[in-house]
């Protein structure tokens, strides 16, 4: 089976991840994959890794980010408009030149903020999966720069794969086709280095949470929560934030810690290509987003045997079932997160038996082979 990947051009983040995760299992199902990348770069080094051949296309997404400065907007979008428009006619063109399409049996766009893959469909009628793994205008405030693409993915996509129950509610209130839609969720490969239980009884928590450093991963709630802690308590916590930064708001989180003595118990560590061998050390992780679609860093820490305290938005309830598998607590809820982090402090033995039973919830659920098998049985009944 041959298949055409459509990759957004933004690389970084749980969504990319997960496709490289796809792919690396694909080879085994005797998929060959071809990655359409919107330029050359070193993520292209990782494709070949997992078993891909990239090919860059120079395509833009549909669904653009807001720009955070409000005068600007009038500007931006029209120029962001052209050079859409002028891209994916390109693009369209690169695809032709480069790729044999009559050898390609299907069509996967990893992320519904792309198009490329509908006009593929309408032009060539190869059968088109778009995988939606975000809420786009919940998580990243994005705006369309076509406002008919929702009818424009409603029928010229063959079928829909919603990364949650969450995230596919979302997007048939938006006007998705609901039976089209499949909920298969992401898978996280099985190489994860546990972290101890005996650890877990330490004075001091080690807490880490992986997630882009930016407004969107709500990492100011954890700040806040550390600041109404009691000088003792805090001296039970510390918090590593790991993973790529938006420089704005990363210069705010640091003003708060500087303003509230929080140097001691805060780190900011930057990115790390070495997650699933780091998270041994921590015995709690932390999902504070204000959106999640799936939390791929929830699984990640499910998957090492940490205790998860997460917000109850998105595909997070999904995830965690609050003093089973970890606790939620309610987003944008400063004191109710203090709660439930200082509810396991008290409560090491509860802390052990959450981890432990997310482990095996996690490994039932969220590996890459469970993923990657649901996806392939998917392409099967498609192509039947």
């Amino acid at each position: 089976m041959n298949v055409l990947y459509i990759i957004d051009p933004v690389t970084q983040g749980g969504a990319s991840e997960s496709f490289l995760e796809v792919i690396a299992q694909m080879s085994k199902h005797g998929v060959y994959c071809y990655v359409c990348t919107s330029k050359s770069s070193p993520f292209d080094a990782r494709i070949q890794k997992a078993g891909g051949t990239p090919i860059p296309v120079g395509h833009m997404t549909v669904l653009e980010p807001i720009s955070p400065y409000k005068w600007k907007r009038p500007i931006k979008y029209p120029v962001q408009w052209l050079r859409f428009r002028i891209a994916r006619f390109r693009a369209l063109r690169k695809i032709k030149k480069k790729v044999e399409l009559s050898n390609i049996d299907l069509i996967h766009t990893n992320s519904a903020r792309n198009d490329i893959g509908c006009y593929l469909n309408k032009k060539y009628g190869i059968p088109h999966v778009m995988h939606i793994r975000e809420f786009a205008d919940k998580d990243f405030q994005c705006i369309s720069l076509d406002k008919n693409y929702i009818a424009t993915y409603n029928k010229y996509t063959s079928s829909f794969i919603a990364v949650s129950d969450a995230v596919k509610k979302h997007w048939i209130e938006n006007g998705i086709d609901a039976s089209k839609i499949t909920v298969i969720y992401n898978g996280i490969q099985d190489d994860i280095k546990a972290s101890s239980d005996i650890c877990k009884k330490d004075e001091k928590l080690k807490c880490v949470m992986t997630s882009g450093i930016c407004e969107a991963k709500g990492q100011m709630q954890l700040l806040q929560a550390l600041a109404l802690m009691k000088e003792e308590q805090r001296r039970k916590y510390h918090v590593d934030f790991i993973g790529w930064s938006d420089p704005r708001y990363l210069s705010k989180l640091e003003v708060f810690v500087h303003d509230n003595n929080l140097a001691n118990s805060v780190s900011f560590l930057g990115k790390s290509s070495c997650i699933h061998d780091i998270l041994q050390n921590y015995q709690i992780g932390f999902t504070c987003s204000k959106s999640e679609g799936f939390g791929r860093v929830t699984a990640e820490y499910m998957l090492a045997k940490l205790g998860v305290i997460a917000s109850d938005t998105g595909a997070n309830p999904e995830l965690i079932k609050d003093g089973f598998t970890g606790l939620l607590y309610r987003e944008g809820d400063v004191k109710n997160l203090l709660q439930k982090m200082l509810y396991w402090i008290n409560n090491r033995e509860n802390l052990i038996e959450c981890s432990k039973k997310a482990y095996l919830f996690a490994k039932d659920n969220f590996t890459s082979v469970v993923n990657a098998d649901n996806i392939y049985k998917h392409y099967l009944y498609l192509l039947e």
